[in-house]
């Protein structure tokens, strides 16, 4: 680490890790010690429109990503949409989002045990071989290789698209009758699981830390107790969904967006972070570049994820 936050492993009260949602507790935590407390919570959802689905006589939700991509043909097969799925595969942090849940979901690491790049192999390229394929097959739209988060939104809420990834915002947008034309059919659900049964939801959520150099540590840690604590969290749970499990039985939490909560109850538990590594910006431009390269055809995914290690393998070493 750069040693530019404190580790505060000795102050985190040991009832904290289990009370505290694993995927939010990971936010904080760098090996085996925290360097902050989770504060803000977010993670991504599968979204499906419910009447797109049943015009296409899909029976049940799907529940797994071979159930996601045999619905999509189904879809485009009956001439609903032309383009069942959108993604935010932008050149940007937001590819990143999204491949790292399909490489969680089919048994991929970014890294070895040993620190190494690993996501050109296994589950990181069977994510990229199946990203590529849904733009070859028709089934995802192409306009994702271009589109961030706020893109697939307008997307799904002008009822073309009919399963979507995203953050907890779109369930409130794609269902406002103000700014949707699908207001009331936009469905939130856990994020679909791989062979294994692994579905994890990338980690967006942040966490409060104390700098190195603050002369004022001690009232730093009381205001991060202050803010992080249930009953605030759960006053203000409408902005950000608190970090406790227990507030997820709580009116007041559950109120806010009962369709949310009740998801986020099971997903919070199961996210994956991005990799932890000190060039992490530097680390995730190189990985988008390649990811781009492979979606637009320019690259093999295997010759982009390699492209993508061996820049890595510099970036670790530096």
């Amino acid at each position: 680490t750069k040693n530019e936050i404190i580790d505060v492993t000795d102050k985190f009260p040991s009832n904290w890790t289990s009370e505290i949602f694993p995927g939010a507790l990971q936010t904080a935590q760098y090996q085996d010690k925290f360097y902050g407390v989770p504060w803000i919570l977010d993670t991504k959802y599968f979204f499906y429109n419910k009447d797109i689905l049943k015009a296409a006589g899909v029976k049940s939700a799907p529940k797994t990503w071979d159930d996601v991509f045999a619905a999509a043909k189904q879809i485009k097969s009956k001439h609903i949409i032309q383009y069942p799925l959108i993604w935010s595969w932008a050149q940007a942090e937001a590819v990143i989002c999204d491949y790292a849940q399909l490489l969680g979901a089919y048994g991929g690491q970014f890294l070895d045990s040993s620190g190494k790049p690993a996501f050109n192999t296994g589950g990181g390229l069977t994510a990229l071989e199946i990203m590529k394929r849904s733009i070859d097959d028709g089934t995802t739209n192409p306009a994702s290789a271009e589109s961030l988060e706020t893109d697939v939104v307008k997307i799904v809420s002008q009822g073309q698209a009919a399963m979507a990834l995203n953050w907890t915002f779109m369930f409130s947008l794609a269902n406002d009758p103000s700014q949707s034309q699908v207001a009331g059919n936009v469905v939130v659900a856990h994020t679909p699981s791989g062979p294994s049964g692994a579905a994890p939801g990338c980690n967006g959520s942040m966490a409060l830390s104390i700098g190195s150099g603050s002369q004022h540590k001690d009232e730093a840690w009381k205001f991060i107790e202050f803010i992080t604590s249930q009953d605030i969290q759960d006053q203000y749970a409408k902005l950000s969904l608190p970090i406790w499990k227990s507030s997820y039985d709580e009116p007041e939490v559950v109120n806010t967006l009962p369709e949310v909560v009740a998801v986020a109850k099971t997903q919070l538990n199961d996210m994956i972070l991005r990799p932890q590594v000190p060039s992490y910006n530097e680390a995730s431009a190189a990985l988008q570049l390649e990811i781009q390269s492979a979606l637009t055809g320019s690259k093999s995914p295997k010759q982009a994820l390699d492209a993508a290690a061996d820049a890595w393998g510099g970036l670790l070493q530096a």
